[in-house]
C-alpha cells in the first residue's frame, strides 16, 4: 500500500507550532490510513485560522494523505497522481515472507494469486516507480524528492517474544537496505523505519514527528491569493469532478490572480495533485479535472470489479467482451450513467484514458466506437513458440529499460502501437501481456519477455508464409521492420522522457548462441553500426539486422567509443554544445551521470549517433577540441590537417549558438530576469523558467537565452540585438567580452550572410 501525504504551508512557522497543530487536530487520520487501506483522500487544515474558515497569513498547515491499495491493477493509473512535492510513506506487511512470490487479488473476481513478483521486489517496485514518475528534485540536504518512509505492519504476527520480534523486523529492513544498495532511488528512501502493530491502537506520533521534519524541507510559502482559489477549488470539487477551462480561469480572475500567473498556479495545483490540467493537449486543454477520487472511481467502473447495479441482461454479451479486453461505448455510457457527464466531458475522460494508455479506439467506417481495455485483461502466461520455429520469417527485437518495465509503459506503448498500425476490421489478438496484429502480409507480436530475470519489452515481426521467386520463405520486409522499429523508439523514448526519471531505454538482439529464449545472450544495439558483434570465437553477423533495421553507411572517420582516451575538462561540455548538440541536452548528460568520464561518453555516443553521415566525425570533434584550448588533445586525437573541414557553428553573421548562450549565461548571474524583460519576455514566462531551474542560475539563463532565439527567423543577427539588449541592461562589460570571444571563435571560420 502506499499513502502519498502532501503538505503545504500557507507561511513558515515553527515545527513545535506545527507539531502542536498535528497532535490536536490530526491524530488519527495517519494511523486510520494505515489501518483501513483502499482508495481514499484525506485533507485536514491544521490551525487556529484554517478550523474557524479564516484565511490568515502565518499558520496555515495543509495536510492530504491519499491512500492507495497496491493491486497491480491500479499501477496503471498510479502516475497520474505521483508529485514530488509530496512525503510517500511505503506500508507492507512484516509477517509475509519477503522471498516468495506475493499473493495479491483479482478485483474482478476478488480471486488470490501469485504474482511474478516477490514481496521484497514489489516494494522496489513501489519506490522505483515512485522515482520515475516524479520530477528530479531534491531537498535543502541533498536527499531525493519524494522522501520515502518505509513502514512494517503487522509486527505481532511474527514467532517469538517481543524482543525476538523486534530482531526479526530489523533483519527485514536490513535485507530491504541490502536490496535498494546503489540503486539511484536509494537516497529516497529514510534511514528511518517503523515497525507497528496494526490490529490495536498504536502511536504514530514518531511516523508525525519524520513526516514533519520532511516537510519543513519541501515547505512551499504560497501567496494569499492562491492559498484562496486552492480553498475554492477544494469547494467545488464537493459538487463537480471537472469544470470547464475557462470557468477556472474566471475564478481566478474573481480572486484577481494576475493573468500571467494563470498558468503557473494551475501548473503548480497540477504538480501538487490538487488538479489534472493539461495546457498543450488539443484533446485535453478545455476541461480541468477537479476531484481525482472521482476519477478512479469512473476508471475502476472498467479495469476492476463489476458492481452488481450494472449488471442488466441486456449488458451480459458486452460484459463478455469486456472480459476479453473489448469495451463498447453503449456500455462505457452505461458505466459512466452517474457521473452525469456532458457529451464533451465523456469524451475528454476517454482521451484522458488514452493518454495514459488505459484504452485505445478500433478503427471502424461506422457504428459505435469501440475500445480495446488491456488493463481489464488477467494476467496469465502466453507461450511464444521460439523465434527459431519460425525460420527466416521472423525476427525480434528487445527494448530494456535498466532491468525494469514499468506496468503502464507496456500498455500505453501498446496502446499507441495498435492506434499506429491497425487495419480497419482487422481484430488484433489481445491477451496480458501479449498482444498481436496484422501489417501488410505480417503479423507483429508486442509481448513482455523475462530474459535473465530482467522483463523487456519485445517486438517479433513474423512475414506470412509467402514465398520468393527461389520458392523459399521469404524473411520480412525490410520497410515494414524500418517502420515499426522507427515508432517504437520515438515512443518509447518519449515515454522515458515525459517524466519517467532514471529510466534508459537500451535496444537489444539476441545471440544466436542462444537455444533458450529465458536465458539468451543478449547484444546491445546502438545504430547497426557493426559488421560483426562479439560472441565466442566466431562472432554474430549483423548483415541481416542491417539490412531489415537500417540503411547502413559507414561514418567518415568514425569516432572510436568508449575508449578514445579523453581526459575529463572543465570546457569539454561546452565543446559538446557547440557542435549540434543543444545545451539542454549536454546539461541533462551532466546531471543524469555521477561521473564525469560516464557523462562524456554518454555526450559523445549521442552527438556521434546524431551528426550527419557525411560529416568527417573525428575530424569535427577535433577541430572542436581545437578552438576550445585543447590542442594537445586533438592533436593526438587527429594527426591529419584540420583546416580543410567547414565547421556548422554559425552559418551567417550574428548567429549565437548554444556554446555562445552558454558564454553569456555565466556573465549574466541574476541579471537574467531584467534582460529578458528587455527582450521581451512576459514576467509569467520568466518565473515559469525559474521555476523549473531554480537550482541553477546558469541553466535557468540559457533556457531563457534559447527561447528568445527560437522566436526569431534564423538569419536574424542575434549578435547585433544582444549587443543593444545589454547596452540596455548597463553590463558594458559584457559587451566587451561577447564581441572579443565572438570575434576570437569565429574568426577563422567561413561565415557566410544569407
Amino acid at each position: 500500500m502506499l499513502l502519498y501525504i502532501f503538505l503545504f504551508f500557507k507561511k513558515g512557522q515553527s515545527s513545535s507550532e506545527v507539531a502542536g497543530n498535528v497532535e490536536r487536530e490530526a491524530n488519527s487520520r495517519l494511523t486510520d490510513a494505515i489501518n483501513e487501506g483502499g482508495s481514499q483522500n484525506i485533507t485536514t487544515k491544521l490551525s487556529r485560522q484554517a478550523t474557524s474558515g479564516m484565511l490568515e497569513p502565518g499558520n496555515d498547515f495543509v495536510l492530504t494523505i491519499w491512500d492507495f491499495g497496491g493491486q497491480p491493477i491500479y499501477h496503471v493509473i498510479q502516475r497520474i497522481f505521483m508529485a514530488s512535492l509530496a512525503i510517500v510513506c511505503v506500508v507492507f506487511n512484516l509477517a509475509e515472507d519477503l522471498d516468495v512470490p506475493a499473493k495479491v487479488k483479482d478485483p474482478t473476481t476478488n480471486e488470490m494469486y501469485k504474482h511474478r513478483m516477490t514481496n521484497l521486489q514489489f516494494i522496489l517496485y513501489y519506490i522505483r516507480s515512485i522515482f520515475m514518475n516524479s520530477r528530479d528534485t531534491k531537498l535543502d540536504d541533498g536527499q531525493l524528492s519524494p522522501p520515502v518512509i518505509l513502514i512494517g505492519t503487522h509486527l505481532r504476527s511474527l514467532e517469538g517474544s517481543e524482543e525476538e520480534r523486534k530482531n526479526k523486523a530489523k533483519a527485514i529492513f536490513r535485507k530491504i537496505e541490502e536490496a535498494l544498495a546503489g540503486k539511484p532511488y536509494e537516497a529516497m528512501v529514510s534511514s528511518s523505519y517503523f515497525t507497528i502493530e496494526n490490529s490495536v491502537s498504536f502511536d504514530a506520533s514518531k511516523i508525525k514527528e519524520l513526516i514533519l521534519k520532511f516537510a519543513k524541507k519541501i515547505v512551499r510559502s504560497l501567496p494569499l491569493k492562491w492559498l484562496q482559489v486552492q480553498r475554492k477549488i477544494h469547494e467545488l470539487k464537493n459538487k463537480h469532478i471537472h469544470l470547464p477551462t475557462s470557468d477556472i480561469i474566471a475564478l481566478l480572475d474573481s480572486c484577481e490572480v494576475k493573468h500571467d500567473a494563470h498558468r503557473i498556479l494551475l501548473e503548480y495545483l497540477h504538480d501538487i495533485g490538487e488538479l489534472l490540467y493539461f495546457p498543450d493537449d488539443e484533446a485535453l486543454k478545455e476541461i480541468i479535472v477537479l476531484n481525482l477520487m472521482q476519477i478512479v472511481g469512473m476508471f475502476k467502473t472498467i479495469i476492476t470489479v463489476v458492481d452488481p447495479e450494472f449488471q442488466e441482461p441486456l449488458l451480459k454479451e458486452a460484459w463478455r467482451k469486456l472480459d476479453s479486453g473489448i469495451l463498447e461505448e453503449h456500455l462505457l455510457r452505461h458505466l459512466w450513467k452517474k457521473f452525469d457527464l456532458s457529451e464533451e466531458a465523456f469524451n475528454f475522460f476517454i482521451s484522458l484514458m488514452q493518454k495514459f494508455g488505459l484504452v485505445c479506439e478500433r478503427k471502424i467506417k461506422e457504428g459505435e466506437r469501440i475500445f480495446y481495455v488491456l488493463s481489464r485483461l488477467k494476467p496469465e502466461y502466453v507461450d511464444l513458440l521460439p523465434i527459431e520455429d519460425y525460420g527466416k520469417r521472423a525476427v525480434s527485437i528487445f527494448h530494456d529499460f535498466g532491468g525494469y518495465l514499468p506496468d503502464d509503459l507496456f500498455q500505453r506503448g501498446v496502446t499507441k502501437f495498435i492506434e499506429k498500425f491497425q487495419v480497419e476490421e482487422s481484430e488484433p489478438k489481445l491477451a496480458f501481456e501479449h498482444v498481436e496484429l496484422d501489417i501488410q502480409y505480417h503479423r507483429v507480436i508486442l509481448n513482455v519477455a523475462t530474459i535473465k530475470h530482467r522483463r523487456m519489452f519485445q517486438t517479433t515481426i513474423i512475414r506470412r508464409m509467402i514465398f520468393n521467386s527461389d520458392g523459399e520463405e521469404d524473411e520480412p520486409s525490410p520497410s515494414v521492420c524500418k517502420e515499426v522499429l522507427k515508432f517504437l523508439q520515438e515512443k518509447l523514448r518519449l515515454f522515458c522522457q515525459s517524466g519517467a526519471r532514471g529510466v534508459k531505454i537500451t535496444l537489444y538482439i539476441p545471440c544466436v548462441c542462444s537455444r533458450n529464449m529465458r536465458d539468451a545472450h543478449m547484444h546491445i544495439l546502438h545504430n547497426f553500426d557493426k559488421k560483426v558483434l562479439p560472441c565466442g570465437s566466431n562472432g554474430m553477423e549483423m548483415t541481416r539486422y542491417r539490412r531489415l533495421f537500417c540503411d547502413y553507411r559507414p561514418p567518415q572517420g568514425c569516432l572510436p567509443l568508449p575508449a578514445i582516451g579523453l581526459t575529463p575538462t572543465g570546457n569539454f561540455a561546452d565543446c559538446l554544445a557547440g557542435e549540434g548538440l543543444q545545451w539542454p541536452k549536454v546539461n541533462r548528460f551532466l546531471a543524469d551521470e555521477q561521473q564525469t568520464e560516464q557523462a562524456i561518453v554518454s555526450m559523445l555516443t549521442y552527438w556521434r549517433d546524431s551528426l550527419d553521415r557525411d560529416r568527417h566525425q573525428l575530424k569535427v570533434l577535433c577541430i572542436a577540441l581545437r578552438e576550445h584550448g585543447n590542442v594537445r588533445l586533438a592533436g593526438e586525437l587527429y594527426q591529419g590537417d584540420l583546416d580543410d573541414e567547414t565547421t556548422p557553428i554559425a552559418i551567417h553573421i550574428g548567429h549565437l549558438a548554444d556554446v555562445d548562450m552558454l558564454f553569456i549565461a555565466k556573465h549574466l548571474s541574476n541579471d537574467w530576469i531584467t534582460l529578458g524583460i528587455i527582450l521581451g519576455f512576459k514576467r509569467s514566462e520568466l518565473q515559469q523558467i525559474e521555476l523549473c531551474f531554480r537550482f541553477s542560475v546558469v541553466e535557468a539563463s540559457i533556457e531563457m537565452l534559447v527561447k528568445w532565439r527560437e522566436k526569431h527567423e534564423a538569419n536574424v543577427n542575434h549578435l547585433a540585438m544582444m549587443d543593444g539588449a545589454l547596452e540596455q541592461l548597463e553590463r558594458e562589460d559584457i559587451r566587451e567580452e561577447l564581441q572579443t570571444y565572438y570575434q576570437q571563435r569565429y574568426q577563422q571560420q567561413n561565415i557566410q550572410q544569407i
